[in-house]
């Protein structure tokens, strides 16, 4: 039960606004279940620091375009594995923290559990037929299941809470 409550809080601890220009990175908080909204600003506009200090997110920016800020992570990496890894870094944020493959990589909404028999005719035959559990996003109504990518995305995160495995990668 306390894994639960840990994870809730995390949930309610790390919430973040990212800037635009970091869709992929934007997918990957998500992907670790991390609540995430894209900064909506148009690419000419850029925030003040009473924008950063009025919101109750944090905010990540990259540095060529926001460097005077001083509340929001900046990352200086274009890999988004390795701005993840610069996230996680400056704000300590611990391997049982994440709660990966809960949210829409689309929407930011939290998935519900679809039973099997409301899968049908929703998914591939093959898929349906391989697989027992499936997940829906309420709002854009994707559905999800657990395929080989889903091994390879824990392997990457994994490989975020090692040290010196992504120093090598920058």
């Amino acid at each position: 039960m306390a894994m639960t409550t840990d994870r809730a809080a995390t949930e309610n601890r790390f919430q973040f606004k990212v800037d635009r220009q970091l869709g992929k990175l934007l997918k990957w908080l998500r992907l670790l279940g991390f609540d995430a909204i894209p900064e909506k600003r148009s690419s000419n506009q850029t925030p003040s620091q009473k924008d950063f200090q009025d919101s109750d997110r944090i905010w990540i920016i990259p540095s060529q375009a926001h460097s005077h800020s001083t509340h929001a992570v900046i990352v200086t990496g274009n890999d988004p594995i390795c701005q993840l890894k610069e996230v996680i870094d400056q704000l300590s944020i611990q391997r049982h923290e994440l709660n990966p493959l809960i949210r829409c990589i689309r929407c930011n909404q939290r998935l519900k559990l679809l039973s099997k028999d409301q899968a049908r005719g929703r998914v591939p035959d093959y898929i349906w037929e391989t697989h027992g559990a499936f997940r829906q996003c309420p709002v854009c109504q994707k559905i999800y299941w657990r395929g080989s990518h889903v091994d390879n995305q824990k392997k990457r995160i994994d490989q975020l809470f090692k040290k010196g495995t992504m120093d090598a990668q920058k």
